[in-house]
């Protein structure tokens, strides 16, 4: 059982980016591809015309949190960053963060130390 003491701090992690992902970022910002595999992605390709790679494009704050994701940056220094450039638009700030940080962290888009 962890005491107070020990407890880790979220915003200490230092999101990488998983290295197995495809990415690309141009002048329209990052887009991920997301290779659809596994047995019913396959069937629903054959099926429904589905495609095989899905091309995810982040919006504007998702852009700037991706270039800051590098294995050392702390949560807590992309939220400060992300204070600056955004200012009051990116409130509630770090419960945002942390739900974005949480679904790429889901789907292994990135991974946190």
């Amino acid at each position: 059982m962890k005491t107070e003491k020990n407890k880790e701090n979220y915003l200490d992690k230092k999101p990488r980016i998983n290295p197995k992902l495809k990415w690309e970022s141009d002048e329209d910002g990052v887009v991920l591809h997301l290779e659809n595999r596994g047995a019913v992605k396959f069937i629903t390709q054959k099926l429904f015309k589905k495609p095989h790679t899905s091309h995810i494009h982040l919006d504007e704050i998702g852009n700037f949190i991706w270039k800051r994701i590098n294995g050392e940056n702390t949560l807590y220094e992309i939220a400060q960053d992300i204070h600056n450039e955004f200012l009051e638009n990116a409130e509630p700030l770090y419960e945002r963060l942390t739900a974005y940080i949480n679904m790429l962290s889901s789907y292994n888009f990135v991974l946190l130390n």
